[in-house]
């Protein structure tokens, strides 16, 4: 990647979501990704730089892995195809043994599903009322590595203790209610204040209940449909 390169693919971004994409953000995630090098991919028309797509570097426990995202289409691409064609060119500068996920949004879920991904698993916020249950969901902890990569300096988590188990967890966005982001050694835990406060603690879990049908619910989507498990910590979202 050139200088001409990014200044192009963070204007699309920018133009297409209404927000600034600081270059600190870009270098972070792309330049000095702790696994290697992404795929990242820019669509022009006319010479001028109108959608982007990207597979972020981001590696499940020792396997290459690529996370989607970076989807943004201007309104000149769309309707087009270019899209289809754009993931569809990242994707084949992969390795069949690699693994390509991700966590659309509701507008690109429906285009990846058409394109032919796979949704091995799709979340309810469930009650955090058992570890062997949340264990049997997510049975790996965040990894130090990718914390401090990736996850240190954020400043919305809050830890709680369960038993023998940490975990960091942030508000949902309603009264009271807060949703756990990953389980975590304690030296990871001890980053972020104590959560003291009364409130419901949520997880991602695969149950479907009378009250979690009024929450949103998270896709996760694989290219391939034999894909192992898919830490939700991973999402590059936070």
């Amino acid at each position: 990647m050139n200088e001409k390169f990014i200044s192009e693919y963070i204007s699309v971004i920018e133009q297409v979501f209404g927000i600034s994409m600081h270059r600190d953000l870009f270098n972070k995630q792309y330049i000095d990704n702790i696994y290697g090098p992404s795929i990242l991919c820019i669509a022009y028309i006319d010479g001028m730089p109108s959608a982007t797509e990207g597979l972020w570097r981001n590696d499940i426990r020792g396997k290459v892995a690529y996370q989607s995202g970076g989807s943004a289409v201007l309104p000149i691409c769309r309707g087009k195809g270019v899209f289809k064609e754009m993931v569809r060119r990242v994707v084949a500068m992969t390795k069949p043994e690699d693994i390509v996920y991700g966590f659309p949004n509701l507008n690109s879920y429906p285009a990846f599903m058409k394109f032919g991904w796979k949704e091995p698993i799709y979340y309810h916020l469930c009650i955090l009322s058992s570890n062997n249950e949340y264990c049997r969901i997510h049975p790996y902890n965040m990894d130090e590595q990718y914390f401090n990569y990736w996850v240190k300096g954020k400043t919305d988590f809050y830890y709680i203790k369960r038993g023998s188990m940490y975990y960091l967890v942030s508000k949902y966005g309603r009264p009271f209610c807060y949703v756990v982001f990953a389980s975590v050694s304690r030296e990871i835990a001890m980053n972020y204040p104590r959560l003291n406060k009364l409130g419901l603690i949520f997880y991602r879990g695969t149950k479907e209940t009378f009250y979690n049908r009024r929450f949103v619910g998270s896709h996760v989507i694989t290219f391939k449909e034999e894909t192992e498990y898919i830490p939700t910590w991973k999402v590059d979202s936070i």
